[in-house]
């Protein structure tokens, strides 16, 4: 019989952060983000296909310019 998974983290990754093995595409934040009356403390994290890449530079990416975080993470 299966094991259910686990609610709570197990991994501890190189900077001390708690790995979610329920969803390893949801990152917690070190410091929340607080925005129009709501905290925001996860962000999930997709795997975008060519059509919602296009347009994107990597270099844009990698300077976290937000015309480009805004297609690459989901809304």
């Amino acid at each position: 019989m299966a094991k259910a998974p686990r609610k709570t983290a197990e991994f501890i990754d190189t900077a001390g952060n708690e790995i979610d093995t329920v969803n390893p595409n949801v990152v917690t934040l070190d410091k929340p983000i607080k925005r129009a009356g709501q905290t925001i403390d996860k962000v999930t994290l997709i795997e975008p296909n060519a059509g919602t890449l296009r347009g994107v530079s990597l270099a844009a990416v990698a300077q976290s310019e937000v015309d480009a975080l805004i297609k690459v993470l989901p809304a």
